[in-house]
């Protein structure tokens, strides 16, 4: 049962989903095991998302750059920044199963996180906003030859901001669930390619003293090419063991002959 908001607060729900869905990653960009331990790896993202209202759609280019480190062999934390709409996001990988062999088996890891975006104002509501985003995905990572891996990246991500500047005082918040799927493809030891197509449902929003709306506000999709950098040990380079030679045999010496 939807409980419809009255006046404003319907097309405030709206605007919402379309500048927080915009400026809320859904891309993992990455494997779903932890950067190695010590090492750190650095992406550029160039983006593009397509934001669907129940009235409209916005595409809109994005780009991200960032990096990740290796605190453990099986956690890793991360810091992105997305342009043109400000956002900053801060997130772990933390590794629950490691595929013994990169070339075959399976990698699931955690991914909590946490954003913020600032949103410069819109159609109703000239002040500027701020969003606190908690995110939740669990990733499962399918090893291939090669070092490739195939990453399913199911989430949750909750949108709040506190509207505390103009004559409404209102708490927005909404609710998108989604996924994302990637090709993590290693180029050379240094270079690793990841197309990922993320899509997520705004199934909940909310703004307070107007009631909620449940159901399909809106839909986001976006489409990423990652470029990482680093992040991997070079190959153990294992040398062949020489046995020690054995120690000489000392022979005893031969008894000189008696003198007559």
């Amino acid at each position: 049962m939807a409980m419809e908001p009255k006046g404003w607060a319907e097309p405030a729900l709206l605007w919402l989903v379309g500048i927080a869905s915009a400026g809320c990653s859904m891309a993992t960009l990455g494997t779903a095991r932890p950067v190695d331990s010590g090492e750190t790896q650095f992406v550029l993202a160039p983006a593009f998302n397509r934001v669907g209202l129940s009235r409209s759609a916005r595409p809109g280019p994005q780009v991200e750059f960032g990096g990740r480190y290796g605190v453990t062999e099986n956690v890793d934390v991360g810091a992105r920044l997305w342009l043109p709409l400000p956002g900053y996001t801060i997130d772990s990988r933390i590794a629950l199963r490691k595929a013994a062999d990169r070339n075959s088996g399976l990698d699931i890891s955690l991914n909590p996180g946490v954003m913020y975006i600032y949103a410069p104002g819109g159609d109703t509501n000239s002040t500027p906003l701020h969003f606190t985003t908690v995110q939740l995905a669990a990733l499962f990572g399918i090893h291939l030859d090669g070092g490739r891996q195939v990453v399913i990246g199911p989430k949750i991500v909750d949108i709040l901001s506190t509207d505390t500047a103009t004559s409404f005082g209102s708490t927005f918040n909404m609710v998108i669930v989604g996924s994302s799927l990637a090709y993590v493809w290693p180029v050379t030891q240094n270079l690793t390619l990841v197309p990922e197509l993320s899509a997520g449902v705004a199934v909940m929003g909310s703004v307070a003293g107007f009631g909620a709306d449940i159901g399909n506000n809106g839909n986001v999709l976006q489409f990423s090419l990652g470029l990482l950098f680093g992040g991997n040990k070079p190959p153990e380079v294992r040398c062949v063991e020489v046995p020690p030679a054995p120690a000489p045999v000392a022979t005893p010496a031969a008894a000189s002959p008696s003198a007559p």
